[in-house]
């Protein structure tokens, strides 16, 4: 009697069709650093904001690892406190 294994590439084919467990889609967010609103009247001053995160879009599967890099303050917390729902978008 032979010991044999079968393979089949349909479950691998099945799960790269599998609908992704996150999607992002054109994630923003913006922080308002305007001088307190006194200030800004009397100085006449805008209100200023610093753009954080602006446009990000992916995709994550289930098995598949996702690493977020980056230099120091381009965006990897923020994307992450968005994802999880500690800042709104």
């Amino acid at each position: 009697m032979a010991n044999r294994h079968e393979t089949s590439a349909a479950p691998a084919a099945a799960q790269s069709q599998e609908a992704p467990l996150l999607r992002v889609s054109e994630l923003k967010r913006y922080f308002d650093v305007s001088a307190p609103f006194l200030n800004r009247v009397l100085e006449r001053q805008p209100r200023q904001f610093l753009k954080a995160v602006d446009g990000i879009d992916f995709e994550i599967k289930a098995g598949e690892t996702f690493s977020l890099v980056g230099e120091s303050g381009c965006g990897k917390s923020t994307v992450a406190k968005l994802v999880v729902g500690l800042y709104t978008p």
